[in-house]
């Protein structure tokens, strides 16, 4: 549409709605995608999904707004949104440990105790294994932060396909407050499915500084 190339978003849906032919009398959405013109700062590290890491990915993400100039504040509220949003990926995508399954295998009569069937101490005769404890599948996932010349965008990507939701948390409950406070403090927050799980996204704020490297 010639006139409204570089307009704003507003301007250029209500150009495409008036280009349309005819009454409209059905719903329409139209969707408006502006990108920049040029590369944004961005960093991101891939985490084994474990509890203790949630500090190093809030203190990893600091490093970084300070290294793009972020004024302390707005690098403050973004360190808080991250380390929630983290906390709810972990606890969700953090694989529980698998029960081992016993079979006991006794005849008629037999002796009840290891000692008393003359098997060492500190064997097992009722589990089958091989000493080894059992391997837990590896789960991580993505932070990915970028930012732009008035925003900050982080994502966290994980294999768990559930998206997230704001759940009500009552005044003894010790969690459950995470979403809300990214829906509360950050300018847009939300989640999409992607091949391999989900993203979890949030924006917020960014006064101009020096430029991000």
């Amino acid at each position: 549409m010639r006139g409204v190339a570089g307009s704003s978003a507003e301007v250029i849906a209500q150009a495409a709605e008036q280009a349309v032919p005819g009454d409209i009398d059905d719903d329409m959405a139209i969707v408006v995608v502006s990108t920049s013109r040029e590369d944004l700062a961005s960093w991101q590290a891939t985490f084994p999904a474990e509890a203790i890491r949630v500090s190093e990915a809030r203190r990893d993400a600091q490093l970084t707004f300070e290294r793009w100039g972020l004024p302390r504040a707005q690098s403050e509220l973004a360190c808080l949104l991250v380390s929630e949003v983290v906390t709810n990926v972990v606890l969700h995508t953090a694989a529980p440990a698998r029960r081992r399954h016993r079979m006991a295998l006794e005849p008629a009569g037999a002796p009840t105790s290891p000692a008393a069937a003359g098997v060492p101490n500190g064997w097992d005769s009722d589990e089958f294994g091989d000493g080894f404890p059992e391997a837990r599948p590896t789960r991580t996932f993505t932070l990915r932060l970028r930012r732009g010349a008035s925003a900050l965008w982080v994502e966290v990507f994980d294999a768990d396909l559930r998206l997230p939701r704001i759940r009500s948390a009552a005044e003894t409950d010790e969690g459950g407050r995470g979403l809300y406070l990214v829906d509360q403090l950050a300018t847009r927050w939300g989640s999409r499915p992607t091949k391999d799980g989900k993203a979890v996204w949030f924006e917020v704020p960014v006064s101009p500084g020096r430029d991000a490297t």
